[in-house]
């Protein structure tokens, strides 16, 4: 557990998303939590991560997960693993959640679409022909 490579996670929290500047301390090495100087909340190692507040090792999840990806059949990870098969759709589900979040945090640039939203009334224009106007 290392505090100076963990940022706080919470969103109302000056020093969200700041590492290395001592904001962070151990809050319990046996639960694996740290805490914020700053805004004085505790979380999780696994706080925001495919694996937060899951019983099962993060390397099983991780393993599952994969050879799932690989094609594996459902009834041998079942099997193999003794999980059953809501967990293992649980843990898929998860898995496609967080690589679509860092994918739209990493990759995605913002979108001239994303100021639009939605318009009851449609008029002959591009953006009104799709049923959304620009705010």
């Amino acid at each position: 557990m290392d505090p100076t490579t963990v940022f706080c996670p919470k969103r109302h929290c000056p020093a969200r998303g700041q590492t290395g500047r001592g904001n962070i301390g151990i809050h319990a090495r046996k639960d694996n939590r740290f805490i914020c100087h700053e805004c004085h909340t505790t979380f999780s190692a696994t706080t925001g991560t495919m694996v937060y507040r899951l019983r099962t090792s993060a390397e099983t999840v991780v393993i599952v997960v994969t050879v799932l990806a690989h094609g594996c059949p459902v009834h041998a990870i079942v099997a193999a693993f003794g999980c059953d098969e809501r967990t293992r759709a649980d843990w898929w589900a998860r898995s496609g959640r967080q690589g679509q979040a860092v994918h739209e945090y990493l990759v995605e640039p913002p979108r001239a679409w994303d100021k639009c939203k939605p318009m009851r009334s449609v008029s002959s224009n591009r953006a009104a022909s799709c049923g959304w106007r620009w705010r």
